[in-house]
């Protein structure tokens, strides 16, 4: 699934580098998802919640900062290949800046996106029986795809599927990903002239 991830991202930029990127047209927006977050050495997943804020620089490029957190789990993780089935896992909170590219169809109704950027994640992992306690405090490059669905010129249904970190840390292969399901607003402050 991230080589799918990795190769659609590159296959979105790619196509809206073939369109006229330069005009520019400032839209503030806004977005509150909700996302199910997944580790590769985790047998759960997390539930969390991430708050989004962009500009569009223009209808092809945007620039966006991210924030999340998720809620404590209690799943098997795997350490230097021992697992154990009483972790107690947490993503206390994740941020990041990414650069998105959109490609617009269907009369602007619809979007496909991909963004790359950079990020920071900090999660607890700990083990009572095994003695372990991991502090996950990391940066890592982060990329993915999403889809937004317009209701309005305003508002948007969004989806998205991302690798926010994937780095060895303490003997574990800790690949973090999520897919979120959530709502974007577009202020019209600033708007030149109107939405797409």
């Amino acid at each position: 699934m991230i080589k799918i991830i990795k190769a659609l991202t590159l296959i979105t930029f790619a196509l809206i580098l073939t369109t006229n990127v330069y005009a520019i047209d400032f839209q503030l927006y806004s977005g509150l998802d909700y996302s199910k977050i997944n580790d590769k050495t985790a047998s759960s997943s997390l539930s969390g919640a991430n708050v989004r804020l962009g500009l569009d620089i223009n209808k092809y490029i945007a620039i966006e900062g991210y924030a999340g957190r998720s809620n404590t789990t209690v799943t098997s993780y795997t350490v230097s290949g021992v697992t154990n089935t009483d972790y107690t896992y947490k993503v206390n909170y994740s941020s990041g800046v990414v650069l998105r590219g959109n490609l617009r169809f269907d009369r602007n109704r619809a979007a496909l996106f991909g963004f790359a950027g950079y990020g920071y994640s900090d999660a607890n992992i700990e083990s009572a029986s095994a003695n372990t306690k991991i502090h996950i405090s990391e940066s890592s490059p982060v990329y993915g795809i999403g889809l937004d669905l317009y209701g309005t010129k305003q508002a948007a249904l969004t989806f998205t599927a991302g690798t926010y970190l994937d780095k060895k840390i303490s003997g574990a292969d800790t690949k973090i990903t999520s897919y979120t399901l959530g709502f974007t607003y577009y202020f019209k402050i600033p708007e030149f002239r109107q939405r797409y």
